[in-house]
């Protein structure tokens, strides 16, 4: 999906486990997730 979406900077992240929407953030993952998403706007300035 990354790879044929418009743009040249997308990327997917897949983490392990059956946790939907924003229930992953109580999750092992959610800190993961978060990192991911609070770092994405720095990397792309």
């Amino acid at each position: 999906m990354a790879e044929t979406a418009p743009g040249s900077r997308n990327e997917a992240l897949i983490l392990p486990g059956d946790a939907h929407a924003q229930a992953i953030f109580g999750t092992a993952q959610g800190e993961r997730l978060m990192r991911a998403i609070l770092e994405r706007p720095r990397d792309n300035t």
